[in-house]
């Protein structure tokens, strides 16, 4: 038997594993929602429980990186989708089609070293190839733009700001 510890403070029960399932597939008890066993006195996450897990899954995991590469796991809709996106978004769309050769976009969706790859490819070699190499790189930028533009607020989020996506 199981308590489940509400937002409020108040433990809801005691119910059983059937009935904790059913809280489950009615959103009612999610993964960080806090339960007691009633027999043994412990509390954990609903997440944590060997009988639930499997109960939680929902939405597909995404791998992202922060940092110096410190990879951990998010759920795709674990968090609401911050003010500023959609400009952000905007911003990065319009730039990589204009500016694109540059990465300029890339540094506005903070990837620092795909914008830096880009640039360098752009000015070194388009030096080297005739500006050949800068061709591709404002062609992958219109690309990329037209990616960002087309993409929800919500997926530009998952995939580029949270996810890490650095290219394409």
């Amino acid at each position: 038997m199981y308590t489940v510890i509400g937002m409020d403070g108040r433990e809801y029960g005691p119910v059983d594993m059937a009935t904790l399932l059913q809280w489950v597939n009615e959103k009612r008890v999610l993964p960080g929602t806090m339960v007691r066993d009633v027999t043994t006195g412990q509390v954990r996450a609903a997440g944590q429980m060997p009988g639930l897990q499997a109960a939680f899954s929902g939405p597909p995991m995404i791998q992202p990186t922060i940092g110096f590469g410190s990879p951990y796991t998010i759920p795709s809709s674990a968090y609401p989708i911050p003010m500023g996106i959609r400009d952000k978004r905007l911003a990065a769309g319009i730039c990589g089609i204009l500016l694109g050769a540059f990465g300029v976009h890339k540094f506005i969706i903070g990837q620092p070293r795909a914008g830096a790859i880009m640039l360098a490819t752009t000015i070194l070699g388009g030096l080297l190839t005739s500006g050949l190499a800068a061709l591709a790189m404002n062609v992958i930028g219109i690309i990329e733009g037209v990616f960002y533009l087309t993409k929800s607020d919500a997926t530009f989020y998952n995939e580029y700001i949270i996810g890490g996506k650095a290219w394409f």
